[in-house]
């Protein structure tokens, strides 16, 4: 029994270095720069009642790393997750028009906990975003209407992300995460 649950291990250990960037797969929360306080309390987070998570702060303070430990938690408790660059919606977009939108619905809902990894770089803010911002808006809807969390990193405010969208849609985006997500602040080191 001892065997099998060292073999189930390594293999969930394999398969996570299949989902996880090289670099991140060894992070700890002693990390140069990473917002230990910040940090710990993302650790100690329990997903529930399908709410997510935002990590938010500056760049270098240790958002995506501190999110990949959490996620790699998860994934070793036994639940499916799935990594996403926001800076990717693109190559998304493309998949979605060549395979169709009923099976991008289903993959945004396979996963226990879906990670997007800096929002705020699918946001352009000179309006040829718009429709970048609808698909992110549809995964969001998706993943909140089937009370399936969602952990984001972001390094803009509410405010400045509600700034950069187009029309209405900012403003109900931002009121949409704050519903369904709970947040955490990282600072940079020295700052109060």
């Amino acid at each position: 029994a001892q065997r099998r649950r060292d073999e189930r291990s390594q293999n969930k250990g394999a398969e996570w270095e299949g989902i996880c960037p090289v670099i991140y797969q060894e992070t700890d929360a002693n990390h140069p720069g990473i917002d230990f306080k910040a940090c710990s309390k993302a650790m100690a987070y329990q997903f529930k009642d399908g709410k997510g998570l935002v990590l938010a702060g500056d760049s270098r303070t240790g958002k995506t790393r501190t999110a990949f430990s959490v996620l790699r938690r998860e994934f070793m408790a036994g639940r499916s997750v799935k990594y996403l660059m926001a800076s990717s919606f693109g190559l998304w977009n493309r998949d979605i028009s060549k395979h169709g939108l009923k099976r991008w619905e289903a993959e945004i809902k396979k996963p226990s906990i879906l990670f997007i990894d800096d929002v705020g770089k699918a946001i352009t803010g000179d309006g040829r975003g718009d429709y970048v911002e609808s698909q992110f808006w549809a995964i969001l809807e998706t993943r909140f209407a089937n009370g399936l969390p969602v952990l984001m990193t972001i390094q803009q405010s509410g405010d400045q992300m509600r700034e950069r969208m187009s029309g209405e849609v900012g403003t109900a985006f931002i009121e949409r995460i704050r519903e369904f997500c709970d947040q955490i602040g990282f600072k940079k080191k020295g700052e109060a």
